[in-house]
């Protein structure tokens, strides 16, 4: 992966992942549709950025974050299967292929109150489960909330946001993405769980505003 984005379907990642298709892109990485070779099922690739990856301090938080988000086992949450180092940081998940929860209104129109208050429930029981075991996410955004086949909620992007999101600033998240952030994430301010429930009652009032 000589690029900061391995665009090109059929590269393979530490001999493993083969890339098929681009599903996504956000301000610090691509997530790719892929392969796993040695299983032979496919898999959800989440490949960082080069901007931070020289910096030691953000690849021991990658670390320490990517090992705790794989201890973490819970319905509501995308589990992680695997994460590594080859040139660029990559954390490898579940596969879903439900759609998520801006394409849902995009498509749908805006949840009725119980949609909402079924859908903030679900995703609070995740974050619950996290938080509990001192994992925060900090970049919680409708992208983020996905749905498997049988539209059950899954939360996606634990063991890499919180890394993107202590060595980014409110500046170089997406445009739109800005809106989820808790305001001590904008101002730079000291982050915590707190963070997630200001960023999960954002994304519940767009989706029935």
């Amino acid at each position: 992966m000589a690029d900061s984005h391995p665009t090109d379907s059929g590269i393979v990642i530490d001999s493993r992942y083969r890339l098929i298709a681009p599903l996504g892109t956000g301000s610090g990485s691509q997530v790719y549709l892929a392969d796993d070779i040695r299983l032979r099922r496919q898999v959800a690739v989440r490949v960082l950025r080069r901007t931070h990856v020289d910096d030691p301090s953000f690849l021991e938080e990658f670390r320490s974050e990517a090992q705790k988000a794989t201890n973490l086992n819970h319905p509501n949450l995308i589990p992680i299967y695997d994460w590594g180092e080859q040139e660029l940081p990559y954390v490898v998940t579940e596969y879903l292929s439900g759609g998520n929860l801006r394409n849902l209104v995009d498509t749908a129109g805006n949840l009725s109150s119980s949609q909402a208050l079924l859908i903030g429930i679900e995703i609070a029981k995740g974050l619950e489960y996290a938080h509990k075991r001192g994992v925060t996410h900090l970049s919680l955004k409708p992208t983020n909330i996905l749905f498997d086949f049988e539209s059950n909620i899954r939360i996606a992007g634990f063991g890499i946001s919180k890394t993107l999101a202590s060595f980014s600033s409110a500046n170089t998240e997406t445009p739109g993405d800005q809106h989820y952030l808790s305001p001590e994430q904008i101002k730079g301010r000291r982050i915590d769980q707190r963070s997630d429930v200001y960023s999960l009652s954002c994304l519940l009032y767009e989706s029935v505003a």
